[in-house]
């Protein structure tokens, strides 16, 4: 994985670990290696996953990290992954905030 990518993953890993511990939602982020690609999902607070089994998620998103097939990972998709993973991050920290309103 690129550097850039990389550092943008770090960037949404805390800022799903913030949002959970600060008890503004419930934020779960996974990687798939296979796919190569990360799912974030955030519920609200106090879900209770045994009584509801497919709760209805505050929202829930993927970023695919590397190139697509036949595609070469140059500067403008490594760019393109960065801001969507950057978009990302932004729409937990907005959700925090609205929650803190």
């Amino acid at each position: 994985m690129n550097r850039k990518v990389t550092e943008a993953v770090e960037r949404l890993f805390s800022a799903c670990l913030e949002a959970s511990l600060t008890g503004k939602c419930q934020a779960h982020i996974s990687y798939s290696p296979n796919a190569n690609m990360v799912v974030v999902i955030a519920y609200p607070i106090g879900t209770d996953f045994i009584a509801t089994p497919q709760p209805t998620p505050l929202f829930q998103d993927s970023v695919l990290l590397g190139p697509i097939l036949g595609r070469p990972f140059d500067d403008a998709l490594v760019a393109d992954r960065v801001r969507k993973l950057d978009r990302l991050t932004e729409r937990l920290h907005d959700l925090k905030m609205q929650e803190a309103a």
